[in-house]
């Protein structure tokens, strides 16, 4: 059975990245990246913790 639903989900998203709204939001995160426009996770979890 988990094999099954492992080759659902992988189909699933294989299906959702063609998704031309997807495919946009990829690049838009690729070109944030390359810009250093990013927050590690580190630094999320500090802001994360100050906001509480």
């Amino acid at each position: 059975m988990e094999i099954l639903e492992n080759k659902l989900f992988e189909a699933e998203e294989d299906l959702i990245e063609q998704e031309p709204q997807v495919l946009d939001e990829i690049k838009e995160a690729k070109k944030a990246y390359h810009k250093g426009d990013y927050q590690t996770l580190e630094e999320y979890i500090v802001d994360q913790s100050k906001a509480s």
